[in-house]
């Protein structure tokens, strides 16, 4: 991507730069939490993807914010995981397994911030970051947009793969909620939705097109 100019930098309002900053500090912005306000500015500067940044509202049926950051670098508090536990419950998007044995609140409540419906996910990407954390990238089948949230660990990336899978899905639930899950993963005749789906890890990359149908693959190490 083109680099950015230090005028272009000093033109941007101070709310969005506060938002940049923000979105730095929680790992919004480029997966990796805890960036300083000078390497925000770096970010931008170097021509950086801001999608994460912008300030876009994640949509109707999104975790709480906070807590839903919080949870991502894993300092929640007690009360923090309460709201989660409240939200998924009674107002999580309905695509989103209710069961604790597909998905932990944390990583619903992640998934919840991308802010689009799984039909109109074109491609899915998590890239491992050096501190431990994945990226998750998701792009729109419709439109430019790009949005990106951070999993805290390998474990929060096997809950996104069993989401994905349906044979994982099945193996996990009962038959309501795995039938529910289905009619969300699934056009209107029972095909899956087609989605582009990379894990990159730090040694090696692992190219894997992955649709909410069984694949038989087995999860890469």
């Amino acid at each position: 991507m083109a680099k950015r100019s230090v005028d272009q930098w000093n033109r941007l309002s101070d709310a969005q730069r506060k938002r940049y900053v923000a979105a730095g500090r929680t790992g919004s912005l480029t997966g990796t939490a805890g960036l300083t306000p000078v390497q925000v500015r770096r970010y931008y500067l170097e021509g950086g993807d801001l999608g994460g940044g912008r300030g876009r509202h994640p949509g109707k049926g999104a975790a709480p914010v906070k807590a839903t950051n919080a949870s991502s670098i894993g300092n929640a508090t007690s009360e923090q995981v309460k709201q989660l536990r409240n939200w998924r419950k009674n107002r999580a998007p309905k695509w989103l397994p209710k069961s604790q044995a597909v998905m932990g609140d944390d990583t619903a409540a992640i998934l919840s911030q991308i802010g689009l419906q799984p039909k109109n996910w074109g491609e899915v990407t998590i890239t491992a970051n050096d501190n431990g954390t994945y990226t998750m990238t998701v792009t729109s089948k419709r439109s430019n947009r790009v949005a990106k949230v951070l999993l805290p660990d390998r474990d929060s990336v096997l809950e996104v793969r069993n989401l994905f899978n349906q044979n994982s899905r099945r193996e996990l639930v009962g038959k309501k909620e795995a039938d529910r899950l289905d009619k969300y993963w699934s056009r209107s005749d029972g095909i899956a939705w087609q989605i582009g789906f990379d894990i990159r890890y730090v040694s090696a990359v692992t190219n894997v097109t992955a649709t909410p149908t069984p694949t038989g693959r087995a999860f890469p190490t």
